[in-house]
């Protein structure tokens, strides 16, 4: 399930203090960053067979490194949707992107998706969506205008 909290934030702020982190080799965030990569890897082939027990579990080991890049990367209402996806049974739940607000996904143990729905409803909006099977793929080729000449970008 995926739940908007409902908080807005400017993610760059997030971005550039991990980036300055990890470019001045804060070991912290660098270990961690390491070790959500190698989850990213682990969780694509657990997508890819279709385990979703497994993905639910690396997903909810992802968030405690994710967590620890920076601060502001939780909030009290992520926190509390945390908390409740994990009391109904979610095999594993993190903000998405840089977080600070924003979206939270939970997934849920088979035959207790009422229960996690119902666990999250109060805490924010719940959105639909979908995997996308096919990859990267060009959806538009946008035109530019250049010293008053038409020309199509690519």
């Amino acid at each position: 399930m995926l739940v908007y909290t409902g908080e807005s934030r400017i993610s760059a702020n997030n971005i550039t203090t991990v980036v300055d982190a990890c470019r001045a080799h804060d070991q912290r965030v660098c270990g961690a960053l390491a070790h959500m990569k190698a989850l990213a890897r682990h969780m694509a082939a657990a997508l890819r067979a279709g385990d979703l027990d497994t993905l639910g579990t690396l997903v909810g080991e992802h968030w405690v490194h994710q967590r620890t890049l920076h601060p502001s990367i939780t909030t009290p209402r992520i926190d509390a949707i945390v908390a409740a996806a994990r009391s109904a049974g979610a095999l594993g739940v993190k903000a998405m992107g840089a977080s600070g607000g924003g979206c939270v996904l939970a997934i849920a143990r088979d035959g207790r998706e009422d229960e996690l729905a119902s666990a999250l409803a109060s805490l924010g909006e719940r959105l639909s969506f979908a995997v996308d099977e096919t990859g990267f793929g060009v959806v538009a080729v946008l035109e530019e205008q250049r010293d008053g000449i038409d020309e199509v970008g690519s």
